[in-house]
């Protein structure tokens, strides 16, 4: 896409925003081609930017919550200070991106690749083996699809993770997904949304890891 045509789209978005959608257009960018372009704190609530290609894109201090930017091409793109809160970022390919200082309350990171991305974590120590010992201990309350059960008796790999750990605040400020990336990190993300067998088996070879100390 050419410049000039994206600050069309972009005008016409802020123009929408601007009128509460009286005049404008929403933008639309749906597979566009966009990679290295310079969107320093463009306004992009609520677009549509489904696999569209951001590869080395500077979205710093960007607004793009609630964005529907599933399936998007993000490799070292610049998130940094970027709101993403309710952010569908499913399935996108954020490696190697830099997301420092970016609202990710309540984002949908499923399935999203975020091998090398650099990410704001509180990863509590020790938490994730912890996680690994109880759920292989009783498998009858591991669902990896239920998230929380009603009576809080069955969780997934991220829903035991924010239910055992110290900091439970956390969950409810971020959501499940996105707190337990923060207290688990990105590898135990990447198997967030594993069949039961595949998790089980991941928490097995976590949970037969030696012990370090720091």
């Amino acid at each position: 896409m050419k410049r000039e045509e994206l600050d069309r789209v972009l005008a016409d978005h802020a123009l929408c925003w601007k009128t509460d959608k009286q005049k404008g257009a929403i933008a639309f960018l749906e597979y566009a081609y966009l990679s290295g372009v310079n969107l320093t704190g463009t306004d992009l609530r609520r677009a549509n930017l489904r696999e569209t290609n951001l590869r080395e894109v500077n979205l710093s201090g960007a607004n793009l919550r609630e964005a529907d930017m599933s399936g998007a091409f993000l490799e070292y793109a610049d998130l940094r200070g970027a709101n993403l809160r309710d952010t569908c970022l499913c399935e996108a390919s954020l490696k190697d991106a830099d997301l420092r200082g970016a609202d990710l309350r309540y984002a949908n990171l499923s399935r999203a690749d975020l091998s090398g991305a650099k990410i704001d974590l509180s990863i509590e120590d020790g938490l994730l083996r912890k996680v690994a010992l109880k759920v292989l201990a009783g498998r009858g309350s591991f669902d990896n699809k239920a998230w929380h059960s009603s009576c809080n008796t069955v969780h997934c790999i991220a829903g035991y993770g924010c239910y055992m750990a110290s900091n439970r605040k956390i969950e409810s400020e971020y959501g499940t997904e996105v707190a337990g990336l923060m207290l688990l990190g990105v590898e135990a993300h990447s198997h967030f949304f594993d069949s039961r067998k595949s998790a089980l088996e991941w928490l097995k070879e976590v949970a037969e890891r030696p012990v370090t100390s720091a």
